[in-house]
C-alpha cells in the first residue's frame, strides 16, 4: 500500500495553489513544522507540550474526564520534575482501517505520549478508565480497554504504516487512576495483585478468571504504580527505545491527524494549523451580539482558521436548517479559495443538505 503524504503549512500559503510535494519534501515540511511549533523537542531541551495546547478541567460529575485530567496532570508534573521533553496528544480523533477489506472506524485515543531526553526516544499509548472500587465488575471495562488499545495498534499499523518493529517499541497501557494495584480478598483476608490470577485456595467468587493473553506485566497502571519512579525507570531502560528517525516519523503521523490538521479531499493534502490557530479554534463559543475579531496580515492563516471552525461546527452537529453558516468576504480570490475547499472538504455538510452560504 503506497501512501503519498502531501503537506501544506497553511499559515504560509493561504491563497496559493495547494502544494503537492514529494514524500521527502513532505517529511521536511513536517520537520520544519515541529521545529517551529515545538522547538524544545528538536533542541532536546526540557519542555511539556500538549495538543491541544491545554486540557480543561471537567466538571465534578464527569468521572471519565476527571480520570483523564488526573493522568494529564501527573504526566505534566513528572515531565517537569524529571527534566524531560514531552509532547502529549490528548483525545486525538482519527479514522482508519485495520485491513484492506476492513471498514473505516472512527476512533479516539486518550493519550499518545512522546518522550525524549539527551539519549533516548520513547513513546506510549494510554487508555484511561475512571472506574473505582465501587464498581462491582471491572471485567467488561477491562476487556473494552484492551480492545481499544488493540484497535489503535491495528489501525496505526495498516492505515498509517507504522512497521511492526516500531509498533512493538510503542508500549500500550490501561491507566486506572482511581484504583490501587492490589485488592482486598474477603476469603483469604489478604490483598491480591489486581487483574492477576489468584491462588487456587482463594474461594472468593469469580476470583480465578485468567487475564487476557495480551496483557503483560505493567500493561495495567494504577494510582500507586503510575508514578514518577515508573517514568524515570522507563527512560533509563534500554528497552523499547526508538531511533530518532523512527520517533520523528511516528510523531509526524500523529501531528497530521491531531495537531490541527485539515484534510483537503480534492488534492489529498493535509494542511497543518499552528498552535496559535489551534488556541483560537478552541476558544468557547461567543454570543452573536458579541462578535470576535481576529486580526492578522495577509497569509497569516485567518481563512484556514474559519474553515476549521466551520468544520468543527458541522462535526459537532451545531449546523442544521435553523442554524446556518454565512461566510462573507470582499476578496474574490479568498471566496474562490473557500468555495474550492467547500466542494471537496465538506462532503458531510453538502451531502446532508446543510447550507454554507458564500457572499461577497
Amino acid at each position: 500500500m503506497d501512501v503519498q503524504v502531501n503537506v501544506s503549512l497553511g499559515a504560509h500559503s493561504e491563497l496559493q495553489d495547494t502544494w503537492k510535494p514529494s514524500k521527502s519534501n513532505a517529511d521536511k515540511s513536517l520537520a520544519d513544522y515541529v521545529r517551529r511549533e515545538y522547538p524544545a523537542l528538536t533542541k532536546q531541551e526540557p519542555g511539556f507540550y500538549t495538543v491541544p495546547s491545554e486540557l480543561p478541567k471537567p466538571d465534578d460529575h464527569d468521572k471519565g474526564g476527571l480520570a483523564e485530567y488526573a493522568v494529564y496532570s501527573r504526566l505534566k508534573d513528572y515531565s517537569e520534575s524529571l527534566g524531560l521533553s514531552m509532547i502529549l496528544f490528548c483525545g486525538s480523533a482519527y479514522a482508519g482501517r485495520k485491513s484492506e477489506d476492513g471498514r473505516y472506524l472512527p476512533k479516539e485515543v486518550d493519550f499518545v505520549v512522546f518522550l525524549s531526553d539527551t539519549r533516548r526516544f520513547k513513546a506510549f499509548v494510554l487508555e484511561v478508565k475512571g472506574a473505582d472500587d465501587k464498581v462491582k465488575k471491572l471485567s467488561t471495562t477491562r476487556r473494552h480497554a484492551c480492545s481499544q488499545l488493540q484497535n489503535h495498534r491495528d489501525i496505526f499499523g495498516y492505515e498509517f504504516q507504522l512497521s511492526k518493529p516500531v509498533l512493538d517499541k510503542i508500549r500500550e497501557h490501561v491507566v486506572w487512576p482511581n484504583l490501587q494495584s492490589t485488592e482486598y480478598c474477603k476469603s483469604c483476608q489478604m490483598k491480591h495483585t489486581r487483574f492477576i490470577r489468584k491462588p487456587e485456595t482463594c474461594k472468593e467468587r469469580g476470583s480465578n478468571s485468567s487475564k487476557p493473553i495480551d496483557e503483560d506485566e505493567g500493561y495495567h497502571m494504577f494510582d500507586d504504580t503510575f508514578n514518577k519512579e515508573w517514568l524515570e525507570e522507563l527512560m533509563k531502560s534500554e528497552e523499547n527505545c526508538l531511533t530518532e528517525e523512527e520517533w520523528n516519523s511516528a510523531l509526524h503521523i500523529f501531528l497530521v491527524f491531531s495537531a490541527g490538521a485539515l484534510y483537503d479531499e480534492m488534492d489529498k493534502t493535509f494542511v497543518l494549523l499552528s498552535k496559535e490557530q489551534m488556541r483560537l479554534l478552541n476558544l468557547p463559543n461567543h454570543p452573536m451580539g458579541q462578535p470576535r475579531l481576529i486580526y492578522g496580515p495577509a497569509g497569516s492563516g485567518k481563512t484556514l482558521l474559519i474553515i476549521a471552525k466551520i468544520l468543527e461546527l458541522i462535526k459537532n452537529g451545531e449546523v442544521d436548517e435553523s442554524t446556518q453558516i454565512l461566510y462573507m468576504c470582499e476578496n474574490e480570490a479568498v471566496q474562490q479559495y473557500v468555495r474550492r475547499w467547500r466542494s471537496g472538504f465538506y462532503v458531510q455538510a453538502t451531502s446532508s443538505g446543510l447550507p454554507l452560504h458564500l457572499h461577497r
